[in-house]
């Protein structure tokens, strides 16, 4: 896509890199020229802020005018973006036209607190003056700069837009849009070939832009929701996205395919063609046909004519070369050699397709592969985990330990050997005794048995609970170390903790300190900028009375600063109210005239011992009809010679040479001098203080600077 930018040099590079990097190819074609305007010097007293409706307004004034304190009001972005890069403090954007600046400035400003300075061009869109005025402003306006329109477009320019080079036009303003008309139409011939304007649209800024083009046999006419620059690219944007979709599916833009229209045959749209071919050709011609003739030069200038304008008709064909070589008939060879082609390509495709299938089901089957051995990875990890011992509850041995007891008890109550009857300890000689009772002897011995086996049992539990214990008590041990490391690390834990209270103090002391610093840091920069402002004032000759006070009010927090800019702030005191007058003023008040005639009626009376009042009349009277004085580099003490020497120092812009010559002057021609003198040292005292005031911002910069660095450097703990 290609688009022609129409307005000022100076205003389009900035618009044609924007475009320029969505893509878009740019052709700019001025349509106006600047021509700054050469004024008087603007007399800024009285005025509370300037007003611009234009960057070109912006340039001119900086051009021509050294403050930059006052308030800015641009009617848009472009012209506050230009303002503030020239050193404009205080800007504010209307972001739209006359009619929002003019509301703009009725809403922020008072009509009371001074006049308005209207900084414009020699041709004005609206009435910003009628309609501040209308609201109690009064507007001072002053034209700084001509927009010259063009004469006529480039042969180039004029090539493209009728073929098709040239999608669209940005125009910004009413008068670029109204040139471009007058221009269009003066280029056009009776005999001009090409579609015109019917390929271009459009891209207008505002309404009233459109309504200068609306009359034109444009494609379309696209108007900006906003008549800004951010607007106008928003417009671009969609106009380049409009003709992709076109160019994706031509059936339903302008050029779409003749051949898919219905009841139209091949051969018909093939005759369409070669005629539009030939209404290219002759669209090239009529290019050359409006060129400027030269002179007829005989045989040789016709043939240089006649080469020239097959050259250009040639050109035509192969710029129009898009919209016809689509439509040239196909021989059957060439069909044939095409579906060869084709049929190769599909092939290929297949095959490509083939592979792409084997490729997908073996990365399918390394997926799933994957997928079970992830599952089975989980299936052991859960596991593992599943077995883990439980060390962390501990284990009561109480009642263990009271059934061992027990059961020692009773082992040593047991008898060692069971008492025999009395029957067997000793036979009886009695013969009639009664024989043994064998089943009784065997019920004991069975007894006993029983007895000995529950002891084996007891003894062997025993054994078991014993084994049981020492493995408890090993336990016990394990238990009572990991206390005996929980102990230490509670140590630890608490001298840890003793560190990070250490580490959060140190923290605190370090944020405060940063605060402290950033405070500094913040105040410093603060009396920078009213040290600025004030120096800023005290460049003019306007009253500085808030500027001072402000830069006193923000000195008062650091003392040793305070107590350095008190000097220089004192001895602004008394002149803050009135203001002291700049240099050139100082030239132009110098009373050259006055200190010549007052030193030769000096020189006249010592000369000839007459009364100095009587023969200052009498020379007075005489130098209103000639006055003959010294000038340049003269030597000597005399008055003459002082005032030549000041007024050469003076004309050099070296006020304090100057001051210096003039305080060596005596006489009425000192008198003559004085109050020019008063002046010329309330400037000097005003530069001083300046350039004392400067030194001072660095200095006021510097300390809060180490203190930010001190800061961020504290070692900690």
């Amino acid at each position: 896509m290609r688009i022609l930018i129409t307005r000022p040099r100076e205003d389009a590079d900035s618009f044609a890199a924007a475009l320029a990097a969505r893509d878009i190819e740019v052709t700019v074609e001025p349509l106006l020229r600047i021509q700054p305007i050469t004024v008087p010097e603007i007399d800024l007293g009285g005025v509370q802020a300037l007003l611009f409706t234009s960057a070109n307004g912006v340039r001119c004034f900086a051009a021509i005018h050294a403050r930059r304190d006052l308030k800015v009001f641009a009617v848009g972005d472009a012209s506050a973006v230009t303002a503030r890069s020239l050193g404009f403090v205080t800007v504010e954007s209307a972001s739209g036209d006359v009619d929002s600046l003019a509301t703009l400035v009725a809403d922020r400003l008072n009509p009371a607190d001074g006049a308005l300075l209207h900084a414009a061009g020699s041709s004005l869109a609206g009435d910003l003056k009628g309609q501040l005025e209308a609201s109690g402003f009064t507007v001072k306006r002053v034209a700084l700069y001509d927009a010259v329109p063009a004469s006529e477009l480039s042969p180039s320019t004029l090539m493209n837009l009728r073929l098709g080079g040239i999608d669209a036009i940005a125009l910004f303003s009413p008068r670029s849009a109204r040139t471009f008309v007058q221009l269009w139409r003066g280029s056009q011939q009776p005999d001009a070939g090409g579609e015109g304007l019917s390929r271009v649209t459009a891209l207008c800024l505002s309404a009233a832009v459109a309504r200068e083009v609306k009359d034109l046999d444009w494609r379309r006419i696209e108007i900006a929701t906003r008549p800004d620059t951010s607007s106008l690219l928003a417009l671009v944007t969609e106009e380049q996205q409009r003709r992709e979709a076109e160019m994706s599916n031509p059936a339903e833009g302008p050029n779409a395919d003749p051949a898919t229209e219905p009841g139209r045959s091949g051969a018909g749209i093939n005759d369409e063609m070669r005629a539009a071919a030939a209404s290219d050709a002759a669209a090239g011609a009529a290019i050359v046909a409006a060129m400027p003739k030269p002179a007829s030069g005989g045989r040789g200038g016709s043939l240089i004519i006649g080469l020239l304008a097959g050259a250009v008709a040639g050109a035509g064909m192969v710029v129009a070369e898009p919209y016809w070589r689509p439509y040239l008939p196909i021989s059957a060879s060439q069909d044939g050699a095409t579906l060869a082609a084709i049929s190769e390509e599909l092939a290929s495709l297949k095959q490509q397709m083939s592979s792409r299938q084997a490729v997908d089901t073996e990365a399918r089957q390394n997926i799933e592969a994957l997928q079970a051995e992830i599952t089975n990875w989980k299936d052991q990890l859960a596991q593992a985990s599943g077995i883990t011992p439980d060390t962390t509850t501990p284990v009561d041995l109480g009642p263990i330990e009271m059934r061992l007891a027990a059961l020692e008890d009773k082992l040593k109550n047991l008898p060692v050997a069971e008492q025999a009857p009395a029957e067997l300890a000793a036979p009886s000689t009695d013969a009639a005794a009664p024989a043994m009772d064998v089943d009784a002897l065997t019920s004991r011995i069975a007894e006993l048995e029983g007895k000995f086996a529950a002891l084996g049992d007891t003894t062997t539990r025993l054994d078991f609970l014993s084994s049981e214990t020492a493995t408890q008590k090993a336990e016990i041990e394990t238990a009572k170390a990991k206390l005996d490391n929980v102990a230490a690390l509670g140590d630890r834990l608490a001298e840890l903790e003793a560190q990070a209270k250490s580490l959060g103090t140190s923290l605190n002391e370090i944020s405060e300190a940063k605060a402290d610093a950033v405070l500094k840091r913040q105040r410093a920069a603060a009396l920078v900028l009213a040290l600025g402002q004030l120096r800023g004032a005290l460049s003019g000759s306007a009253p500085f009375a808030a500027e001072l006070a402000a830069a006193e009010d923000l000195g008062r927090a650091d003392a040793d600063l305070a107590a350095k800019l008190a000097p220089a702030l004192e001895g602004l005191k008394p002149l803050a109210n009135e203001g002291a007058p700049t240099l050139s003023q100082l030239q132009a008040e110098f009373p050259a005239a006055g200190i010549a005639q007052a030193a030769s009626a000096d020189a006249a009376g010592a000369a000839l011992g007459a009364e100095s009042s009587w023969l200052q009349k009498t020379l007075g009277r005489l130098s209103e009809l000639v006055t003959v004085r010294p000038v340049g580099e003269v030597e000597g003490d005399t008055a003459l010679a002082h005032l030549a020497r000041a007024e050469m120092r003076l004309g050099d812009g070296d006020l304090g040479a100057a001051v210096t010559e003039v305080k060596g002057l005596g006489g009425q021609s000192a008198d003559m001098a004085k109050a020019w003198l008063t002046r010329a040292e309330a400037r000097l005292a005003v530069d001083a203080a300046a350039t004392q005031l400067a030194t001072l911002s660095v200095e006021a910069l510097t300390p809060a600077a180490d203190a930010g660095a001190g800061a961020q450097t504290e070692p900690s703990n």
